[in-house]
């Protein structure tokens, strides 16, 4: 029978210093366990239990029940190269479909060109964009500082929205309307043709 969080933060209490300091190394290589690893039975080896503990609980449901030690050892070899305290970066891309951006694509042609546009105009700017968020410069990067302040920085990625703006702004039609909406706010402030 598998022990519960009480009875298994009592074995690590109850353990030797070496088997202590196995699992809280365990512990910091797969992210858990924050500042300088010792031996010792304290808050830190405490913690990082508990937080790993949370990780165990989610993936319970799908996996059964989960050997502690095993679950420690499988994510510090996950963590491998990311180094101890060093900062950690995830890439993460971020890839539409033209049923996600239909309507996006309608608001825009409804502003730019005073139209909705056509089925065939959507699939274009969909491919452009899809073919824009698959490169790495259109990447989310989100870079933790690690250690023990555990700093984040995310860095945006593609703008969907803005990419396709400068997209259809560029057509002749685009153009076109935006010299016939400045000649039309020109003649209502003139107060129209005489």
């Amino acid at each position: 029978m598998a022990q519960n969080l009480t009875q298994f933060l009592q074995s690590l209490a109850d353990a030797k210093p070496e088997q202590r300091l196995r699992i809280a190394n365990y512990l910091k290589k797969a992210g858990f366990y924050s500042g300088k690893v010792s031996a010792e039975f304290n808050s830190r080896l405490i913690t990082a239990v508990n937080k790993a503990e949370q990780e165990i609980d989610m993936l319970k449901p799908f996996v059964g029940d989960i050997d502690r030690t095993t679950f420690y050892v499988q994510r510090s070899k996950e963590n491998v190269g990311a180094g101890e305290d060093g900062p950690r970066t995830v890439r993460q891309r971020y890839i539409s479909t033209e049923q996600s951006i239909s309507k996006t694509l309608d608001d825009i042609g409804k502003d730019l060109l005073g139209r909705a546009l056509t089925d065939k105009e959507k699939a274009k700017y969909a491919k452009r964009l899809i073919q824009e968020q698959r490169k790495p410069s259109s990447d989310v990067v989100l870079t933790d500082t690690g250690g023990d302040v555990g700093m984040q920085t995310r860095t945006a990625g593609l703008d969907e929205g803005q990419f396709l703006i400068e997209q259809i702004s560029q057509t002749d039609e685009a153009k076109a309307n935006r010299a016939l909406k400045g000649y039309d706010l020109m003649l209502r402030m003139l107060g129209g043709l005489r």
